[in-house]
């Protein structure tokens, strides 16, 4: 089951990660895709697949301690860690419901009166999207 904030269980959010388990993530992709490029490889670091946020982060440890001789990963890797936990903090996510005709197909993913998460932190309340179960879809809805 993915956490869902008690202030949050009336919206009826990510219906299909709370039927087949997982956890959904809010993450830097900059960041990523600078540790991808040090790293050679995206395995173990997007934030896919993860039943839980402390999942997430003991891999994140293990690779961590994997490359404790590599100071450039490592001091990646770790504020990687640092900024998932911040951008995760679910309580204060908004949450937005899709307006659209009763009669419509769901629109790139979107269901017509379905709620949806729209992360945001405490130090900057700038939205980058929704998330749909385990989709982030900052690229189909940029703000």
């Amino acid at each position: 089951m993915p956490y869902i904030p008690k202030q949050h269980e009336i919206y009826d959010l990510l219906p299909d990660s709370r039927a087949h388990g997982g956890e959904v993530f809010s993450y830097p992709s900059a960041l990523l895709s600078k540790i991808e490029a040090v790293l050679g490889s995206s395995e173990g670091v997007m934030p896919y697949g993860f039943e839980s946020l402390a999942a997430y982060e003991r891999s994140l440890d293990r690779m961590i301690e994997q490359h404790a001789k590599n100071a450039e990963l490592t001091a990646l890797l770790t504020k990687l860690k640092a900024e998932i936990r911040r951008m995760n903090e679910k309580d204060i996510w908004s949450v937005v419901r899709y307006v659209g005709s009763s009669n419509a197909q769901p629109i790139d993913g979107l269901t017509p009166g379905r709620a949806y998460y729209w992360p945001t932190t405490r130090e900057e309340a700038i939205y980058d999207g929704v998330i749909d179960d385990e989709e982030f879809t900052s690229y189909q809805y940029p703000t």
